[in-house]
């Protein structure tokens, strides 16, 4: 039997409407599956540069964990240009985190905790999962009475508390009555305690809202600290194996050094030391790593800007800046001190900024540190061994063993990184970090 084509039109209009009729009406369910990702994007918020609030002096984003029997204490640079050598003369050491703050040994803070709300709120209920202290450690031992003096902290303080101890205050050991009876809270049980407000320390160069290791690329092409402070926007040069400003002592007087013989830099523009001792005596230099010779000691004379992928100290090679002399450093991966390798001992804080896109920043052994600052909002910081490291420092984890102590300059907010503590950072801290999720099926329904 054959179909007129004026039916068959007939038929294929009504299946038509039938289908429309099955995707439009809700009954049945679902009208359009598509893939898609979700991307959380930033919002902008903080100050300029993604500074961080004065005070916090050492700061792990994630984790602050303090053992051994270390202390944790500040030093106003503008009484003493050289860090004091006396704690009677050191002031109230602020440590902080987001998110998790562990003391053990006998570690002294003599300042103030910083912790966001969540974490007060957290331990006024009874819970100490994130906030951890062991019996013999010390808080708020040096806090002032009145203002402190900070730029832009409002507290108000009222002394050191009598009595120091947390007597292990943990979940199932309740701190004994009375274990705190006056002075300003410093601890986050105390009554009254000021919060800090959550903060996500940030070295955005290429403006997409984090910091990772395409900032520094961003930096070195974009002019780095010379066009951040008005120069040229060119990317920054390696330097050339034969650069007349790295030079040698010969009698007294300073020649330049032999490549291949002093030194060494390779066709993939690592520097590699020798033996010999060598003095960097000009303004801008460039590597992809930087190894240090074996037992002698780098003198870097001048004001200058170092760029390198990964910086390594070792052995017994100090760091020695001369006393006009200062470095701001951008390192893309890692930052290793070790062996007996002291850095800038002796100097002033402003000598030595560093700031670092990688993951790793360690020091170690007996190497001491004086005078400098240290922005590595990625980083995971592993301080150990003895010793005094003078320098502020902002990282995600900070962790400090041994019997090792830190003092740092009261006033640091970072992130400068040769900026001197403004115009970094590309523009504000995003309260929220870009969150990328896995693919997903979508389902849109009428």
């Amino acid at each position: 039997m054959r179909m007129l084509p004026g039916v068959w039109g007939s038929v294929v209009f009504c299946l038509s409407l039938f289908f429309i009729f099955l995707l439009s009406n809700p009954a049945w369910g679902e009208a359009t599956r598509r893939l898609a990702e979700q991307v959380d994007l930033p919002t902008k918020g903080g100050g300029e540069g993604g500074f961080i609030p004065p005070g916090a002096g050492v700061f792990g984003k994630a984790k602050f964990q303090f053992s051994g029997s270390g202390g944790c204490y500040s030093y106003d640079p503008r009484v003493y240009s050289s860090p004091p050598s006396n704690i009677s003369q050191m002031g109230p050491g602020h440590c902080g985190s987001n998110e998790h703050i562990y003391f053990d040994g006998s570690s002294t803070v003599s300042g103030h905790v910083n912790v966001p709300q969540s974490i007060v709120d957290e331990v006024a209920g009874g819970n100490f999962t994130h906030l951890q202290g062991g019996w013999s450690c010390s808080v708020g031992t040096k806090l002032p009475v009145g203002m402190t003096g900070e730029e832009g902290d409002l507290r108000e303080f009222q002394g050191p508390r009598n009595t120091s101890q947390l007597q292990g205050w943990k979940p199932s050991e309740w701190p004994p009555e009375g274990t705190y009876n006056s002075g300003t809270p410093c601890w986050p049980y105390d009554p009254g305690y000021a919060a800090f407000p959550v903060v996500d320390p940030q070295w955005d160069k290429d403006g997409d809202g984090d910091t990772d290791t395409a900032d520094y690329d961003y930096f070195v092409t974009q002019g780095g600290f010379a066009a951040e402070r008005g120069g040229g926007g060119g990317e920054i040069s390696y330097t050339a194996k034969d650069d007349p400003t790295i030079m040698v002592m010969d009698k007294g007087v300073l020649v330049p050094a032999s490549e291949g013989q002093d030194y060494y830099i390779d066709e993939n523009h690592n520097f590699v030391g020798t033996w010999k001792t060598v003095y960097f005596t000009g303004t801008q230099y460039r590597f992809n790593n930087f190894q240090s010779g074996a037992s002698q000691s780098y003198h870097y004379t001048g004001n200058m800007d170092f760029y390198c992928e990964n910086f390594h100290h070792g052995g017994s090679n100090n760091m020695l800046l001369d006393p006009n002399a200062s470095i701001v450093m951008a390192v893309k991966n890692s930052i290793v001190f070790d062996g007996e390798s002291d850095f800038n001992v002796g100097g002033s804080s402003s000598q030595f900024d560093v700031v670092c896109t990688g993951t790793t920043v360690n020091i170690g052994g007996s190497a001491d540190g004086t005078a400098g600052s240290v922005y590595a909002p990625n980083a995971n910081i592993v301080i150990e061994g003895a010793g005094w490291i003078y320098a502020a420092i902002i990282a995600n984890s900070v962790e400090i063993g041994g019997s090792r102590s830190i003092c740092y300059p009261l006033n640091y907010q970072g992130p400068n990184g040769g900026a001197g503590g403004s115009g970094g950072g590309g523009g504000g801290t995003p309260i929220n970090p870009p969150s990328r999720e896995d693919w997903k099926e979508i389902i849109i329904s009428d």
